[in-house]
């Protein structure tokens, strides 16, 4: 069944990239950095990942979705490439699974 891809804008964030976390893709939970968590709760893997420039235009936000690409959270970062770099820690192989927006 094909994936649709997510809306252009998801929370105020132009989406430029676009990742399926499927089976190929290892959740390792080690982040690099400040850990994620919505409420009390680790935020554990997601089946869809997102990356666009905020609003503002002064950060690029990685968006943890669910299937219905609604963003469950996110964390912002200076480009995209430290975005990406980030996702490839908690998600490996997603570095190959990117799909660009047009």
């Amino acid at each position: 069944m094909p994936v649709n891809a997510p809306p252009k804008t998801i929370d105020s964030v132009q989406i430029y990239v676009y990742a399926i976390v499927d089976d190929a893709v290892e959740w390792t939970g080690r982040s690099g950095g400040p850990t994620v968590y919505v409420g009390a709760k680790l935020l554990e893997r997601v089946p869809r990942l997102a990356i666009g420039l905020n609003y503002d235009g002064r950060e690029f936000i990685l968006l943890y979705c669910d299937e219905g690409w609604e963003a469950l959270a996110a964390g912002g970062y200076p480009s995209l490439e430290r975005a990406k770099e980030r996702a490839e820690r908690e998600y490996r192989g997603v570095a190959s699974r990117w799909i660009a927006v047009s």
